[in-house]
């Protein structure tokens, strides 16, 4: 009786310049995201050297363009070449930002890669683990060889992959194990691998008639099984990249562990986890003091914020390779200081001295993005006969009717944002993220607007 495990990794994009990070924060949090990936890289090995897998997979986009730095190159061949040593093959499928092309070809040459590196190329074909040249002696010196798996696979040569890939693939039958190598977009999971990109896209079906026992999908960076049988999975990105990319990010180990002529078990899996930085988004309600007396402060603002990143770091099972984290901090509620906490300079001192507070792990604060409002009752304002009373009825309206918001976007957004630039600390964003709501932050701009026209009409609120 044969068994089989192998470790599949994809999407870790060394060479991400995370440029916006420098941008909105320190040169120090840009430089620790550049590194992490490569750390990442590290814990993989780290990871083969305590299981043992009889193979690699990578699925993908593992630089994040295909003309990736020295730095890079070195990387993962001196990666490479330490699987080499433990005698672990690697099967390598090129996807849309590490393209198959002209161009990446050449790079790749470029570096004397070692033996176990096996690349697909722009056609789907299979290559056999083991490899004829690893047959075995039998008792009569006589060579056997016995193939265990068939490891399916075919690279993107564009960034722009459009071609349904899946729907070209032709299977071979054979008593063994089948698995499938591909970086693509699976139509119709988008609520389960909030994948946005439609690289390379196919639909389950696509994937589940070829007759696999395993596909090993690259693409998107969250960790995701889309079917158990035939086991269809996302390794999700090795290091998670940005803010919508939260919580721990790896790997999957799959086992074969019954493989015979006639019969192969279903297989197991396992995440592990490699990322050294883990991305969090933290809500934190802010309250009025229950004592009139007692003033608030920003002090204050500071401990409840502060008690919050402990309690979600004890409640939070970080990974062992975790060394820091990074936060987006969302205020809500209503204060006082809530003019404060929209000032840019405010936000950026409360930063960092929440960063000086936690030390293990190291904690980063990528930035603060405040609703708080005033201690104001604008519910019954609403009632009032007067300019105030009136211009909120008017505020309300917009966010009760779409029509009108768009409307007023596409006449009155940015002029208001020009005018109340200072305000608007949770709407003006230069993270180079996935796109936001844009709904959400006209609907923060109208909270902004009615805010500064209390200040106007009320001035002694």
């Amino acid at each position: 009786m044969k068994s089989l495990r192998f470790i599949h990794v994809a999407d870790l994009h060394l060479d991400t310049a995370f440029g916006a990070l420098a941008y909105d924060n320190s040169e120090a949090l840009a430089k620790r995201m550049q590194d992490a990936p490569f750390e990442a890289l590290e814990n993989l090995i780290k990871l083969c050297k305590t299981t043992s897998p009889h193979f690699l997979i990578f699925s993908g986009d593992m630089y994040n363009s295909e003309e990736a730095s020295l730095r890079a190159r070195f990387a993962l061949r001196d990666a490479f070449e330490e699987l080499n040593e433990m005698s672990i093959p690697i099967y390598y499928a090129h996807g849309n930002h590490d393209p198959l092309n002209q161009e990446a070809k050449a790079e790749f040459a470029s570096i004397v890669w070692p033996e176990n590196v096996h690349t697909f190329s722009e056609d789907w074909t299979y290559l056999s683990y083991p490899p004829h040249e690893m047959d075995t002696e039998n008792t009569d010196n006589t060579k056997e060889y016995k193939e265990i798996a068939r490891i399916y696979g075919i690279s993107h040569t564009t960034r722009q992959e459009t071609r349904n890939l899946a729907s070209m693939l032709e299977v071979l039958k054979a008593p063994c194990v089948q698995i499938g190598v591909l970086h693509t977009n699976v139509v119709g999971t988008q609520k389960k691998t909030k994948a946005k990109n439609n690289y390379a896209p196919c639909s389950l079906t696509d994937l589940q008639e070829k007759n696999m026992h395993y596909w090993a999908l690259g693409h998107v960076h969250s960790p995701a099984i889309l079917m158990e049988t035939p086991l269809i999975a996302y390794a999700g990105s090795m290091q998670g990249l940005h803010i919508n990319e939260e919580g721990a990010h790896g790997c999957l180990l799959i086992e074969f562990k019954n493989i015979e002529e006639n019969h192969i078990s279903s297989p197991e899996y396992s995440f592990h986890t490699l990322a050294p930085v883990e991305w969090h988004v933290l809500d934190v309600e802010i309250v009025p003091p229950k004592d009139d007396t007692e003033p608030e402060n920003i002090m204050e603002i500071q401990n409840i914020i502060s008690r919050e990143i402990s309690a979600r770091i004890a409640a939070t099972k970080l990974g062992k390779e975790c060394t820091d984290l990074i936060f987006r901090i969302k205020l809500h509620g209503r204060s006082d200081l809530a003019n404060q906490l929209h000032e840019k300079d405010v936000l950026k001192d409360l930063s960092h001295a929440l960063q000086k507070k936690h030390k293990m792990p190291r904690v980063f604060i990528k930035d603060i993005q405040s609703t708080v409002r005033p201690l104001f009752n604008f519910e019954t304002a609403l009632e009032r006969d007067d300019i105030l009373g009136e211009i909120l009825r008017v505020t309300q309206d917009l966010r009760n009717h779409k029509s009108l918001l768009i409307e007023t976007e596409k006449e009155a957004a940015e002029p208001l944002k020009a005018k109340i630039a200072r305000y608007t600390s949770n709407i003006n964003s230069e993270d180079h993220e996935p796109a936001k709501d844009s709904k959400n932050s006209i609907e923060a701009l109208i909270d902004k607007s009615e805010e500064i026209c209390v200040e106007v009409f009320e001035p002694q609120q």
